[in-house]
């Protein structure tokens, strides 16, 4: 590409971060769900027999799936690394660039976190690791959430959070830690963490009913964590069936770990909600 082709690119680019920012933000969400999709997949459908993994899938099915999965998380470097470039670039010294400066850090360190535990991964014989990698996942999910959302208008920094936000956020995050704890050992049969896990459940709704209640915010805010109790609730109801099927169907099962990400994606839409509708993350801010 001749220099002034390069050069119009770089300050096209310049002249509108927010489509940037965009871009990043809404494949950087879409590429984590697939992640962790076909993650949830490969781990859900395999069963530990006399200390080896065994997979329910087919190698017509399973090896699909793993290049998907290979590619999505090549396309999370590469976009972690941009938002990183783009955060730098715009860097100034408003609250606004430090915020998204922020996120492109920790888009980066997670993507450093989960590539590092990607090679131990396979045989799924480490709990720790499965946990992890569920977590950053769905810490990853969200943090391209935020980053989307910044350059959206009507969308930015937020007040001070009620207590029942916090609380419930908390919550969320341990519940993830949990369920992902749950499905590592059920490969093994065990299941002493199983009714921590449908305890928290329980705590998350209440916690959100008690935000819902309790906030101050846009009535958008108020929709979105009525969304997000629904899905609680539709969880609830697959975890159940889940615990009570002598055997646990692939599909429900993944389509049960699904939603952990999407309810996380509610969660956080409501708390960046402000009075009046949302406010774009600008450098003047």
């Amino acid at each position: 590409m001749p220099l002034s082709s390069s050069a119009r690119v770089v300050s096209e680019t310049d002249a509108h971060p927010d489509r940037s920012v965009a871009i990043i933000g809404a494949t950087g969400v879409l590429c984590a769900l697939v992640v962790l999709a076909t993650s949830a997949t490969l781990r859900l459908a395999t069963s530990m027999e006399s200390g080896s993994a065994v997979t329910q899938l087919a190698v017509a099915v399973e090896n699909p799936v793993r290049l998907l999965h290979r590619v999505a998380a090549m396309a999370i470097s590469g976009l972690s690394l941009w938002a990183f470039v783009v955060a730098l670039r715009g860097r100034k010294h408003t609250r606004a660039s430090k915020t998204r400066f922020q996120m492109a850090g920790t888009l980066l360190l997670l993507t450093i976190f989960l590539s590092i535990l990607g090679p131990f991964t396979p045989g799924y014989r480490i709990d720790a690791i499965t946990v992890g990698n569920v977590t950053g996942g769905v810490a990853l999910v969200l943090v391209f959430q935020a980053w989307w959302m910044s350059g959206q208008a009507g969308s930015g920094p937020t007040a001070m959070r009620p207590t029942s936000a916090k609380l419930a956020m908390c919550v969320f995050a341990a519940q993830i830690s949990l369920g992902a704890l749950v499905s590592a050992q059920a490969m093994t049969q065990r299941f002493g963490w199983l009714l921590p896990h449908i305890g928290g459940a329980i705590v998350l709704i209440g916690c959100t009913v008690f935000w819902h209640m309790t906030s101050s915010e846009s009535g958008l805010a108020r929709r979105r964590l009525i969304l997000g109790l629904v899905l609680m609730h539709v969880q609830a109801a697959g975890g159940i069936a889940l615990a009570l099927l002598a055997e646990r169907p692939l599909g429900l099962a993944v389509a049960h770990a699904m939603l952990s990400p999407l309810i996380g994606m509610v969660l956080l839409g409501a708390w960046l909600a402000r009075d009046g509708g949302l406010e774009t993350l600008r450098d003047d801010a």
